[in-house]
This record gives C-alpha cells, structure tokens and sequence, in this order.
C-alpha cells in the first residue's frame, strides 16, 4: 500500500512538473503581445535643457536670434527622428533587435512583473520604455532620457532632458 501511495505521489509531482515547464503558457497576453517586428511610424519629444526649452536655452546662453534658435531647433528635431527610425523587435525567448538611425543593437529584454515597463539591455546597462498601450497591431512607448553636457563651457555640465513617445506598429 505504502508502494502503491509513493508511485502515485511520484506521477502526481511528474505531472506537476512537467506542466509547469510549458514555457508558451507561462507568457502572458501583454508579453505575446510586445513580440514580434514593430516598425517606428511616429515619435514625439520635447527637450530641455536646464529646465529651459532648446530654443529659449540656445537665445540666451549663445544669443541666438529666434529665428536662429528656432533653424536650429527644427535642425535637431529632424536629426533626432532620424536617429529613431527603423524597426524594433522584440522575440520570446527574451532577445531583440533594433534598426534604428542605421545603428544595430541586440541583446535581452524583459517585461517588468507589473507589465507596465519593457527593459532593453544596451550599451551595457538596461533603459526603460513605458509601456503606454499595446494590441496586436500598435504599441505606444515612452521614454525618458537625461544627459549631462557642458554646452556652454563654464566648467558646469547642462542636464539635457528628453521626453520621447514613440508609435510602432506591425
């Protein structure tokens, strides 16, 4: 009888086992969601720098005029765009690629437990999307950036502040 009790406790933790080892079930629908190929059909930003917006930041510290600061500003909108253009993909297994801005990046990513935020492993440290909103077909990302600079050569780095939302879709 004792036998007869440890062989069915044996095939009961078999099972177990066996069933808890199904990786494509352990993937929740959010995560199945985020795999796949996403193309980069729109990005919105705003910078900042030392709290001031680019084009006030560039009049007052190089006394730019505004229609000077403003060339500049449409200038750095359209290099940044192109730095983001490409596609973005994410696999199961826990990897991905981007193209963007003619760059290639590929390491692991992972979906935050809560499933609110996608973190990418690049250049030797991880960077956080928000994960706005997704569906089969179009994902909504942001993503904030800060560097320090000194732009302006007074010894004193700038924070250079960034605020990206990117569209994607399949």
């Amino acid at each position: 009888m004792k036998t007869l009790f440890n062989n069915i406790l044996v095939i009961l933790m078999l099972v177990v086992f066996i069933s808890s080892c199904d990786k494509e079930d352990e993937l929740s629908a959010t995560y199945k969601k985020i795999c796949g190929e996403w193309v980069v059909t729109d990005i919105q930003f705003d910078v900042s720098i030392g709290g001031k917006n680019l084009v006030d930041f560039l009049m007052e510290t190089y006394g730019l005029t505004e229609e000077e600061a403003l060339a500049a500003d449409e200038e750095n909108e359209i290099a940044y765009r192109e730095s983001w253009t490409g596609t973005m993909s994410f696999m199961q297994d826990g990897t991905y690629e981007f193209n963007v801005g003619g760059e290639y990046y590929s390491k692991n990513w992972y979906l935050s437990k809560d499933e609110k935020t996608i973190h990418v492993y690049i250049s030797g440290q991880y960077m956080d999307f928000d994960l706005v909103s997704v569906d089969e077909n179009m994902m909504m990302l942001r993503f904030d950036q800060i560097y320090y600079v000194d732009l302006n050569n007074d010894g004193n780095k700038e924070a250079i502040a960034y605020l990206n939302d990117f569209t994607l879709e399949k």
